[in-house]
């Protein structure tokens, strides 16, 4: 998916335990016969997540459109995240791309909740707070960084000033929020994209220590 265009995180806050309302999520996506379903469980040694791939196999006008829920060990939220090899038009606005979320899980969620007496919701990021931002201190070190930066390819002293900003941040934004800020910043989307998973690298070695 191309990161030129922000779009919202979605979540769904679970009471029971994320695994219980993942694996019940497949049996009812499966049971519908609309979805290929996809599980991967957490290994150990690995990232400390499960994720089920709800592969859609109905028409839509995008093309191997699909939804990904996500469970992270450290959180009672499930992360919604839809996928699609190509989107119409592409990159999606965020009308569309709420709008698959809503159509293709809300379903599911619906079914889920008349099963078991529960009121979960898609909850959708506001417009207002989907664009992503530093904290001062650290936002001034990432000023100097894509100021100085050679945005086709980064020289070492670029590299240096990119692990500054990171070493001297105390506070991690998400994967797609990094690479939403360097493309706004001058960076293609690809390279952005491969920055940012070294952004998110790195902070997973700075919580290790």
């Amino acid at each position: 998916m191309s990161m030129q265009t922000r779009l919202p995180a979605i979540d769904i806050a679970v009471s029971q335990t994320p695994r219980e309302f993942l694996d019940a999520m497949a049996e009812i996506a499966g049971a519908s016969a609309e979805f290929r379903v996809e599980q991967h469980r957490d290994k150990p040694g690995g990232p400390a997540l499960d994720v089920i791939n709800l592969r859609y196999l109905g028409r839509s006008p995008h093309v191997d459109v699909g939804g990904q829920l996500i469970s992270r060990a450290d959180r009672k939220r499930i992360s919604v995240e839809m996928r699609a090899s190509r989107w119409t038009p592409d990159p999606p606005t965020r009308e569309i791309y709420c709008a698959v979320a809503k159509e293709l899980i809300g379903p599911l969620l619906t079914t889920y909740n008349r099963a078991n007496k529960t009121r979960y919701r898609l909850r959708i990021e506001k417009a207002v707070h989907a664009e992503p931002k530093l904290p001062q201190e650290a936002a001034k070190l990432f000023s100097v960084f894509v100021t100085l930066a050679n945005t086709a390819s980064l020289h070492p002293l670029d590299w240096k000033r990119f692990y500054e900003f990171v070493r001297y941040s105390r506070t991690e934004i998400s994967q797609e929020d990094m690479a939403a800020l360097l493309t706004k910043s001058g960076f293609d989307a690809p390279y952005a994209e491969h920055i940012s998973g070294i952004y998110s690298h790195l902070w997973a070695f700075k919580r290790t220590r």
